[in-house]
């Protein structure tokens, strides 16, 4: 992670580079595996989000400054992106995390005729899919609506439809940049 209020040249400096983690195993992690590494991560974000943090020093404030610490954007590759927000892989038939044009209508270009995705119905959802109670259930439901629970929504102003940034570089160097339209 990194502060985003930094200047771009202190920003990416290692010594304001955040690890927030390193995910295990030798391919991908599952839902519930990636949920479980985020869960200390979005502890910490909501504390910091509810009961901001108190920088006691700084250079333009030298008797402290109250802060608030949310993220935003979250930016990673597509098969990521899509994991780590809850929704279902290319393969399901959906093609966007931002809208709800199919595979199989793919030929349409006119933007303005996709139907767009909202936080509130993404969130439902999910909700829905965390509430069943069998492995099973959750396939089906999965199957069905292509959205599944993710930490990262029990954050109260994280909406998976508009803070996830694909890594168009990363894209770009896999060969899969002419994917993602």
């Amino acid at each position: 992670m990194a502060c985003l209020n930094l200047p771009h040249p202190l920003r990416i400096l290692i010594e304001n580079i955040y690890l927030v983690g390193v995910v295990p195993g030798s391919k991908g992690p599952s839902t519930s595996e990636i949920n479980h590494c985020l869960h200390p991560l979005i502890n910490d974000l909501i504390d910091l989000w509810h009961n901001r943090l108190f920088l006691t020093h700084m250079p333009t404030h030298p008797h402290g400054l109250l802060v608030r610490c949310a993220l935003v954007p979250i930016v990673c590759d597509l098969p990521a992106a899509w994991q780590i927000s809850g929704f279902g892989q290319a393969n399901c038939g959906d093609q966007c995390h931002e809208c709800k044009l199919q595979l199989l209508v793919m030929e349409n270009l006119d933007y303005w005729a996709w139907p767009q995705r909202n936080n509130q119905e993404h969130c439902t959802l999910a909700k829905e899919w965390l509430n069943k109670l069998t492995e099973t259930a959750w396939n089906k439901h999965f199957k069905l609506n292509h959205f599944c629970w993710s930490k990262l929504l029990h954050l109260p102003y994280w909406d998976p439809t508009k803070h996830v940034v694909i890594n168009s570089m990363h894209g770009f160097y896999l060969g899969i940049l002419q994917c993602h339209c």
